[in-house]
């Protein structure tokens, strides 16, 4: 089969992907009167029954994106967080961070970018990109031509993967994961911890709570999405966790495992004409739920920039490095350090972290604001 040429996106920015990231910065550049296209190879967008946490960081973003009643009308201003050992409470504290699920923050996004005029081609599974003509070839044999490819295909980013100086396979993490939804009107963001695990739920309505729940294990779980798995293989997995609590996460109608990657660097943000976001720049272990709040972050400031320097892209990349790196980094770092102490196992180790917990919420909460205080106009000055 001959491959069918196309340049008629010679003039626009070409973004990989229709997660948070790609309609985000998509819905930026459009506002701006930046042209771009988004290339996706699904047939439409899907969630898979998860749900998703914004701190303060993120909500900043999406105010300043238009969003903020939206999504107000859509997730839940949790009333505390809470986190547990076993039914001792270690910390409790009032909350500002809102949960809802991805699909809802999907739908918000892409009505968004389509009330710009904002076009998404789907079943488009990207094969390889030529960082120097700017084209991007496809699994249906499309080409096409484009002035800027902005990756926002994920940890498993076969953007990045194309280009061979650029290419950093993800490594497992140490961690693996189940997640799923159940019924529930708790209002609270929960933490249980217990030997090598830890569960959080939190509520995506008035009717759904969503959970996540994570072992340290070395028995390493593939890093997909959407790998159904079965309520007696998740039971036998948190184990160490109390029977009533597993039995309450095991009503779920389905439930999904994962493992979960990441890079061993987040310097490599832009190769050449291309540029990466979210995942596909940074997987971030999940401890502090900064996975979707750096990719909102990353769309703004790369957004913002393009807008800024859009005839010299080349210098909004430095930038948007310059930028971002440090931060990246330091959120990293922070989530890694989380990762360890949710997963301890040594029984003495564990009673001085309890302790700790119970007894420095002020330093618990100051480590978050480094966090959460995170203003990006403040960067673009």
């Amino acid at each position: 089969m001959h491959n069918i040429v196309m340049d008629n996106y010679k003039d626009h920015i070409a973004i990989i992907g229709s997660g948070i990231a790609g309609l985000a910065i998509g819905c930026i550049l459009l506002k701006e009167g930046v042209p771009s296209i988004i290339f996706e190879k699904h047939s439409k967008l899907g969630s898979h029954g998860a749900g998703i946490s914004l701190s303060p960081n993120a909500l900043r973003v999406l105010r300043y994106m238009g969003l903020e009643d939206e999504v107000e009308k859509i997730s839940k201003l949790s009333l505390t967080t809470k986190i547990q050992d076993n039914t001792k409470t270690l910390y409790s504290s009032s909350s500002n961070v809102r949960t809802t699920s991805r699909e809802m923050l999907y739908k918000i996004l892409l009505n968004k970018y389509k009330s710009y005029g904002g076009r998404i081609i789907y079943n488009h599974e990207l094969r390889k990109i030529d960082s120097d003509s700017s084209k991007v070839f496809f699994q249906n044999n499309s080409n096409f031509v484009v002035k800027h490819v902005i990756a926002c295909d994920g940890i498993k980013s076969i953007s990045r993967n194309s280009i061979s100086e650029s290419a950093s396979t993800p490594s497992y993490s140490g961690y693996s994961a189940w997640r799923g939804i159940i019924k529930s009107e708790d209002n609270s963001i929960n933490l249980h911890l217990s030997k090598n695990s830890h569960i959080v739920s939190y509520p995506i309505d008035n009717e759904f709570t969503s959970f996540v729940a994570v072992i340290k294990t070395a028995n390493e779980y593939k890093e997909a999405w959407k790998i159904e798995g079965s309520t007696d293989e998740m039971k036998a997995d948190l184990s160490m966790h109390s029977i009533k609590l597993v039995s309450k996460l095991a009503k779920s109608n389905e439930v999904f495992k994962w493992g979960i990657y990441k890079r061993p660097d987040v310097n490599k943000l832009f190769v050449k004409n291309i540029t990466f976001l979210g995942d596909a720049a940074h997987p971030i272990v999940p401890f502090l739920g900064q996975g979707g709040c750096m990719a909102l972050e990353d769309a703004y400031i790369f957004g913002k920039l393009l807008t800024k320097y859009r005839d010299d892209i080349a210098h909004a990349q430095r930038e948007y490095k310059r930028l971002r790196a440090p931060r990246l980094r330091m959120v990293k770092r922070m989530s890694e350090t989380q990762g360890y102490l949710y997963h301890l196992s040594n029984p003495l180790i564990i009673s001085i972290r309890n302790f700790l917990m119970r007894n420095s919420s002020s330093t618990t909460e100051k480590r978050l604001m480094r966090i959460w205080d995170y203003d990006p106009n403040n960067d673009l000055k």
